[in-house]
């Protein structure tokens, strides 16, 4: 996040959400790098983004909030291919869903200023990077790519806190701080098109862990088939690693192994 900026720095931007989520922390966490839930967890917000988008004819470019919703409506194929990767102790991160990267003036001059500030080559290296939920687990999320923090904070087995922040980059457009709130209004807030969908869901999975319908809980999918890659361990983007990975966390840590 702070190679994005020109000044090399970050500016926390005034306001942030907090939303009392009904459900374990850990829920929410798993969540975080799941690809396998948007396509049906949102898919009101979904058809209604294709719907508007359509109604703005073919060659009309999608607005930014709208080209959001439907990165959720991607096929498996393509969430299928996307990166995945864990490291030791719950950490993990995905590659990107929407691009930050557009042909609008006010991105094409905030890439200007990012060259003139750290050069043409390393402007591009910086940019190629896009990622979308950072996991440092397990009280901490980012999404680099729109300057965003997460910060979860457990208040009981069946309530978590979440706090959401937003930051500027030092020397950037100040149009470009717009992007990250639009960015930040779609997906985080508790009025959005899509957080009430994972809230509810949250719920529901906390109520099915409180019933007698079993003792187990599979996090098998892929399970097996993982590859090691420069000290780290990747797979597809539907598997069910990062879950594992962090159980894995959470038991070494109960048990004094990590």
């Amino acid at each position: 996040m702070v190679d994005r900026s020109p000044e090399a720095a970050l500016e926390v931007g005034t306001g942030y959400f907090r939303i009392i989520q009904r459900s374990n922390w850990k829920i929410f966490m798993e969540n975080l790098n799941d690809m396998m839930h948007a396509v049906v967890t949102h898919q009101s917000s979904i058809d209604a983004s294709v719907d508007q988008a359509a109604a703005l004819g073919a060659d009309a470019e999608a607005p930014f909030a709208l080209q959001i919703l439907q990165g959720n409506g991607m096929p498996y194929s393509w969430w299928k291919k996307l990166g995945i990767t864990v490291y030791r102790n719950g950490h993990s991160m995905m590659d990107g869903i929407v691009s930050p990267k557009s042909e609008d003036p006010v991105y094409l001059g905030y890439v200007k200023s990012l060259e003139q500030a750290r050069g043409v080559e390393a402007a591009e290296r910086i940019l190629s990077i896009n990622r979308h939920n950072s996991i440092v687990w397990p009280s901490m999320s980012l999404v680099p790519s729109f300057q965003q923090v997460r910060v979860i904070r457990p208040l009981s087995v069946d309530r978590t806190l979440v706090e959401v922040f937003n930051f500027k980059l030092k020397g950037a457009p100040a149009e470009m701080y717009r992007k990250t709130l639009t960015y930040s209004n779609v997906v985080n807030s508790p009025s959005s098109l899509v957080m009430p969908d994972d809230l509810e869901a949250y719920r529901r999975v906390q109520d099915g862990l409180t019933s007698d319908a079993g003792d187990w809980v599979s996090q098998h999918r892929d399970f097996g088939r993982d590859q090691v890659s420069d000290g780290a361990h990747s797979h597809v983007g539907t598997s069910e690693l990062p879950f594992r990975n962090q159980a894995r966390a959470w038991i070494e840590y109960m048990t004094g192994a990590a």
